[in-house]
């Protein structure tokens, strides 16, 4: 009896690590449809977004250094486990940089973290829920200078004023199709009003 119950546990484990994988492949289908919509494209939009828990890595990168090795080292270290990260991993730009208006580098790379994710403590960190000014572009991270750019001046003109520090997605790109016209990378920035 002993031996069927402890059988039926693991099997109800199996059974829960199954069920949040499906949940986190759902989710990451919606939000490829989503990026693929062309009516977010190009435009800034302004929403509020609930906290999001990270486990982030703080080191700098430049604009041009590609950050699967950092990757790696955050997977590493933080226990995640690789696979699924497409539009889970972010770049973050300080929002002295912001204010500057000079993007010289990423301040920090981060993966969100997801349920049935525990990564370790020392890694753990959130993104603050609040209002967020959001511009999706075609392209990845190396293009995204122009964008940010035209996003500062957005927000000046509206009157909104930089939060904290900003965070980068690539949402779509050679992990879903070889077309650099479908790529799609999102910049959010958390704003308040000035």
């Amino acid at each position: 009896m002993s031996m069927l119950q402890s059988r039926q546990v693991q099997v109800e484990k199996e059974i829960l690590a199954l069920m949040q994988t499906k949940e986190r492949l759902s989710a990451r289908v919606e939000q490829i449809r989503d990026a693929l919509s062309q009516d977010k494209l190009g435009r800034l939009r302004i929403e509020e977004l609930p906290r999001r828990p990270v486990a982030i890595l703080r080191r700098e990168l430049g604009l041009g250094d590609d950050p699967e090795l950092p990757l790696r080292h955050l997977e590493n270290y933080a226990g995640l486990k690789p696979g699924y990260f497409l539009g889970k991993v972010g770049l973050s730009v300080s929002g002295e940089e912001l204010r500057s208006g000079r993007i010289g580098a990423y301040s920090a790379l981060f993966c969100l973290v997801e349920p049935g994710e525990e990564p370790d403590g020392d890694t753990v960190s959130a993104l603050p829920e609040g209002k967020w000014a959001l511009l999706r572009f075609t392209g990845t991270h190396s293009e995204a200078p122009p964008h940010y750019k035209r996003l500062l001046t957005e927000l000046k003109d509206r009157g909104e004023e930089i939060a904290g520090d900003g965070v980068e997605f690539t949402l779509v790109d050679y992990g879903l199709t070889e077309d650099p016209e479908l790529f799609v990378t999102e910049i959010q920035i958390p704003v308040k009003n000035a």
